[in-house]
């Protein structure tokens, strides 16, 4: 996928696609879990971003949604990898306090969502409107 989301951003992306998918076909969450065989725990934690997504389980839970197409699976894989992209702050782990990286994680994700202006000097000179 071709972008500059950062990993926030795509976990986001992925977990509400994934939402969206089990609740257009009716299921509930301990539906999917037991059609699985795991515990409502993984899936309840996986949705609501607490867990990673493996690769394995991204793929069995697109079997389970029925979902084939492959362009509709690769751009979902593609989200999953995004998201698992360690973020740019990462970097100051153990070098600044907890509060300050959590901080630097919060700018990171609000520029995210507004297309990377603090990011991107080529865009640093247009209007919001305009982007």
């Amino acid at each position: 996928m071709a972008s500059y989301h950062g990993p926030v951003v795509q976990s986001a992306l992925l977990r509400s696609e994934l939402v969206r998918l089990r609740r257009e076909r009716g299921l509930t969450q301990a539906q999917v879990a037991a059609g699985l065989a795991w515990l409502p725990a993984k899936l309840i934690r996986a949705e609501d971003g607490h867990s990673p997504v493996s690769q394995a389980d991204l793929d069995a839970l697109l079997q389970q949604y029925g979902i084939t197409s492959d362009s509709q699976r690769e751009r979902l894989h593609d989200l999953n990898r995004g998201a698992q992209v360690p973020g740019w702050w990462e970097a100051y782990r153990g070098h600044v306090a907890a509060a300050y990286l959590d901080g630097l994680r919060q700018i990171a994700v609000l520029d995210d969502a507004r297309g990377g202006v603090l990011q991107r000097p080529e865009r640093r000179d247009q209007p919001a409107l305009q982007r």
